[in-house]
C-alpha cells in the first residue's frame, strides 16, 4: 500500500504545481507605458542592440530601419545607433498636444553636454504594448547654459 500512496501523492504535488504555473502564465502583465517605450528604445540604442531597436518600432519606421541595415550590414548599422545615443546626458519625455488618431504622440527631448535635440514621436498599440510607428526629425537647440556648467562659484571665498 506503501508504494502506491508515494507516486500517487507525488502526481498530485506535480499536477499542483503544473495548475499555479499555468495560472502565473495567465496573468496579464501590465503593458509598458509609451514612455517606457521611449526610453528602452534609446538603452538598446545605446549599447547597438538592433535587435531589441526594431523590436519596438513599427510600420513605415521599422521598413526603413530595416532597409539602412540591409543596406549598411548589421555591424555598421549597430555603430551607427551607437552613435546616435553618444554623448546623451538625459531624455525628457511628455505627452504631445496633438493627439494622432493611431495612437499617442509623444514630445521627445534628448538632452547631450553641447545641445538639446526636441522630436515627436508617434506610437501605437501593438501586440498587447506599445510601438514607435513613426519619429519628425530632430530640432537642435543650443541651450542658454551647457549641461554641466557649475551653478555655483565655488572658488570665490566670502571676504571676512
Amino acid at each position: 500500500m506503501k508504494n502506491r500512496l508515494l507516486p500517487a501523492g507525488l502526481i498530485v504535488v506535480l499536477f499542483a504545481v503544473a495548475m499555479v504555473l499555468k495560472k502565473r502564465d495567465q496573468t496579464p502583465v501590465p503593458a509598458e507605458s509609451p514612455e517606457d517605450v521611449v526610453n528602452k528604445f534609446f538603452d538598446a540604442a545605446r549599447q547597438g542592440d538592433d535587435a531589441a531597436c526594431l523590436g519596438l518600432v513599427a510600420g513605415e519606421y521599422r521598413r526603413s530601419l530595416e532597409n539602412d541595415r540591409s543596406q549598411v550590414g548589421t555591424a555598421a548599422f549597430r555603430e551607427s545607433l551607437k552613435r546616435m545615443a553618444a554623448g546623451m546626458k538625459g531624455i525628457g519625455i511628455k505627452t504631445s498636444a496633438e493627439t494622432p488618431v493611431e495612437g499617442v504622440a509623444l514630445d521627445v527631448e534628448l538632452v547631450y553636454a553641447d545641445r538639446n535635440e526636441k522630436q515627436r514621436m508617434v506610437l501605437v498599440r501593438q501586440g498587447g504594448g506599445w510601438a514607435i510607428l513613426s519619429v519628425d526629425s530632430a530640432q537642435m537647440q543650443k541651450p542658454p547654459v551647457a549641461y554641466g556648467t557649475p551653478v555655483f562659484d565655488d572658488t570665490a571665498s566670502p571676504e571676512k
